[in-house]
């Protein structure tokens, strides 16, 4: 009986990469879940903690990029190969079985979390548009405000819509 072979170090730190690319998901789908539930019950202090919470959505990207960057830097060195040009179908197939299958697995599950955080933000984002539709209407029935809305241009400057060309520089012509 021969021993199993040791796990090559490429193998293991893509392993462990996307364990951590896994682990980061599942927070970042925990804490849309929580802002989403938040919004539904109009707790404005929890969605405010939520947001900005450090090991939340505000920071996931800077996590991920830092992780991904020195990740991508460490198979580009043991492949041999610019960083452009480094993906996981390419590490899998440098590696042997059983790792090979393992990445391919792992990559399988990130792309469903990924999914699911999208269809998230969709719901969310869904809902947001319809609390601000509402307000909009709210204002306009109570205020007599309607729905008119300050106008900035590209450069920042303030738009006024009473003057005739105002609508080419707010693109609405």
């Amino acid at each position: 009986m021969h021993p199993s072979p040791q796990e090559p170090p490429l193998a293991r730190a893509c392993l462990e990469h996307l364990h951590f690319e896994e682990s980061e998901l599942q927070a970042l789908r925990d804490n849309l879940e929580a802002l989403h539930r938040a919004i539904l019950a109009g707790d404005v202090k929890g969605v405010s903690a939520i947001t900005n919470q450090r090991t939340g959505i505000s920071d996931y990207r800077d996590r991920t990029d830092r992780a991904r960057d020195c990740f991508c830097r460490f198979a580009s060195s043991a492949l041999k190969l610019p960083v452009s040009k480094i993906n996981l179908d390419r590490i899998a197939a440098a590696v042997a079985e059983p790792w090979s299958s393992q990445i391919r697995e792992s990559t399988k599950r990130i792309a469903r979390a990924v999914a699911e955080i999208q269809s998230q933000s969709r719901r969310t984002s869904t809902i947001l548009a319809c609390c601000r539709a509402m307000a909009r209407q709210i204002l306009a029935d109570v205020g007599g405000i309607g729905n008119r809305v300050d106008r900035y241009g590209p450069s920042g400057v303030y738009v006024d819509d009473s003057r005739p060309d105002s609508r080419l520089v707010t693109g609405t012509m």
